[in-house]
């Protein structure tokens, strides 16, 4: 299944099985998987669709039809125990951007895939950034809100960390 709940536009969140309860032909063919990005149908560009301009798109597009997808560049880490990220982040244009990681690798830098440079985009599910919100944001939430809300926050805390989609290529 689609889902708008994606600032690029549609995303495979899950498979659904068919009415006989099988694998449909999405999930069969062992190329797709939940977290993939909807990138082009028939060839064309839908990076940064709305979602129902996108379903409406794939409604009516000529038969066979042709999707190309992408891997989500943006990586979630879970920080379980109250204290340190184990990270830096610094401002830049008001924006979180990851800057370096301390001594002791956490779990930001186990993972292996988020880096220097990578700005904050969720904190516990909610956008801090306009480019991760679908247009719910009109601007990002300022730096220090970010860093107060990290602080505040219970654990466990989920934080979404990936490229800035406004200045970046995916």
């Amino acid at each position: 299944n689609l889902t708008g709940a994606h600032p690029r536009g549609a995303m495979i969140r899950r498979f659904k099985p068919l009415a006989d309860g099988k694998m449909g032909p999405a999930e069969r063919c062992g190329v797709l998987q939940p977290s993939m990005i909807l990138e082009s149908c028939n060839g064309k560009e839908l990076l940064g669709w709305p979602f129902k301009s996108i379903m409406a798109l794939l409604k009516n597009a000529r038969r066979p039809i042709v999707l190309r997808f992408r891997h989500d560049p943006d990586v979630t880490v879970t920080f379980y125990r109250t204290g340190a990220l184990g990270l830096r982040l610094a401002m830049f244009q008001q924006l979180a951007i990851v800057t370096g990681f301390v001594q002791h690798a956490g779990p930001a830098e186990r993972t292996g895939r988020v880096h220097r440079g990578h700005v904050l985009h969720c904190i516990a599910g909610r956008p801090v950034t306009t480019t991760s919100s679908c247009g719910a944001l009109r601007q990002d939430i300022p730096y220090k809100q970010n860093i107060d809300a990290i602080r505040n926050a219970s654990r466990p805390l989920v934080l979404r960390f990936g490229p800035n989609t406004d200045t970046m290529d995916m």
